[in-house]
């Protein structure tokens, strides 16, 4: 049986936790916002290399690889923090190389 205290307890654990909720909405916000302008990016950079369409297309990449790093490291999957790593470096070496 279910006392009252215990009840009580409960209901306001149960309150602070709904305030605390808000501020992991944002979170949530904040990382979709992340992984969709992210895919946004890839899709749109991937659509001007197809094109030929220099040097915007290393802009877009750029752009979704920086907001895919971001979002991994937020999320703490190092697999994609390795793999968006990787590719913001190779992009960044390609753009520095061929502006020498």
């Amino acid at each position: 049986m279910v006392e009252k205290e215990d009840l009580k307890s409960s209901q306001c654990q149960f309150e602070s936790d709904r305030g605390h909720h808000s501020s992991y909405e944002r979170y949530d916000m904040l990382d979709n916002v992340l992984k969709y302008v992210g895919m946004i990016a890839v899709i749109t950079g991937a659509i001007l290399t197809s094109l030929r369409i220099d040097p915007l297309n290393i802009f877009f990449l750029n752009l979704g690889a920086l907001a895919y790093l971001i979002w991994a490291i937020r999320i703490r999957e190092w697999n994609l923090v390795a793999v968006n790593g990787t590719l913001l470096a190779i992009y960044i070496l390609g753009a520095v190389l061929t502006n020498s």
